[in-house]
């Protein structure tokens, strides 16, 4: 029995010492790695090179040149010459409402003209001759007056049937007919058809307050949209706006961009199309720079870790321009220094 207990014993300090060297082997590569980690991580080293601040804003592809058709007159839909997706040319008929009545009535404007005209006449005629009373003048007047009234009518008639009919003001395409039919009845505020002109494309994005200040009229971007990701196009900014969008969640401006390198003869581009648009707003060469993760800034300036007389240092620095993952150090440091988080 007492050789039992003693062989269990053994045993038991056996295993213990197993397990506290597993344990120690473990914890020591644990502590390497650790160790070997935050070096990695928390120091690095000032280096000299060429910096670029970039600056990627959102936008869609938008027509300049898009005309909105519609009837300035009430009547019934008589013909519709085209369809949705068809091209016209500047001058092209659209539309044409029934013209039958204006037509009468135009007739008839011109009839009362005519007479209106020879009652005139033949009243000059009568009075050639013959000292004109007051009430001979008044007479002449009057006739004169129911000319002039026909003569308008005639001119309102005539606005009127070119009311009744669209006409395209631009070369383009139909990009809407609003399922406008022939038989049916409209008014002045019935939606019409659209027309868009493809060759008048641009790129629209939209900068906040803080981002409107690094574009200018000139600036070139690299675009790339989402239907196309293997395609890169240049285009340069046209226009900022002065004042910003409206219905907008914050304040942001239109800056409208025209393409530099882009054919769409077969639109292969679209009105609406999104995309983004990267700028390189600054550039510079064999300059210092640091990752920006190493950056300090407290209340009482920007700083960096530096380690002096075997101390961690806190060393002051003057930044200049950031990119995603570097910031250009101006003063403070030198090339080959090391900075600590």
């Amino acid at each position: 029995m007492f050789m039992k207990i003693l062989t269990f014993v053994k045993r038991k300090k056996r295993t213990l010492i197993i397990i506290g060297i597993i344990l120690a082997v473990s914890g020591f590569i644990f502590y390497q790695r650790l160790v070997n980690g935050k070096e990695e991580i928390q120091s690095t080293q000032v280096k000299r090179g060429n910096l670029e601040e970039t600056l990627i804003l959102s936008g869609e592809i938008k027509a300049d040149k898009r005309a909105e058709l519609r009837f300035q007159t009430t009547g019934q839909i008589a013909s519709i010459k085209v369809k949705e997706g068809d091209s016209v040319q500047k001058g092209q008929l659209i539309a044409l409402l029934d013209q039958r009545q204006l037509q009468k009535t135009l007739k008839k404007d011109l009839n009362d003209f005519l007479n209106a005209r020879w009652d005139l006449d033949q009243q000059r005629d009568d009075y050639k001759d013959k000292a004109l009373t007051v009430a001979m003048q008044r007479i002449l007047d009057k006739s004169q007056f129911d000319l002039d009234n026909t003569i308008t009518d005639v001119e309102i008639q005539q606005i009127s049937i070119e009311y009744s009919q669209l006409f395209s003001p631009l070369d383009g395409i139909v990009t809407s007919t609003n399922n406008l039919q022939p038989g049916m009845n409209i008014t002045a505020a019935t939606a019409g058809f659209e027309i868009i002109s493809p060759d008048s494309l641009y790129f629209e994005v939209t900068a906040d307050q803080t981002e409107i200040s690094k574009l200018q009229s000139g600036l070139t971007g690299k675009l790339l949209f989402d239907s196309y990701l293997d395609e890169e196009i240049v285009g340069t900014v046209d226009h900022v706006a002065f004042v910003p969008k409206a219905n907008e969640t914050g304040t942001v401006y239109a800056v409208k961009m025209s393409f530099i390198n882009m054919s769409n003869g077969n639109l292969k581009y679209r009105v609406g199309m999104t995309g983004d648009v990267e700028f390189i707003t600054q550039s510079k060469n064999n300059t210092l720079y640091i990752p920006f993760a190493f950056l300090q800034e407290d209340d009482k300036g920007t700083f960096v870790y530096i380690i002096k007389n075997n101390k961690k240092t806190r060393q002051t620095v003057t930044t200049g321009i950031e990119t995603d993952e570097f910031i250009e150090i101006l003063s403070g440091l030198s090339k080959g220094d090391m900075v600590y988080d």
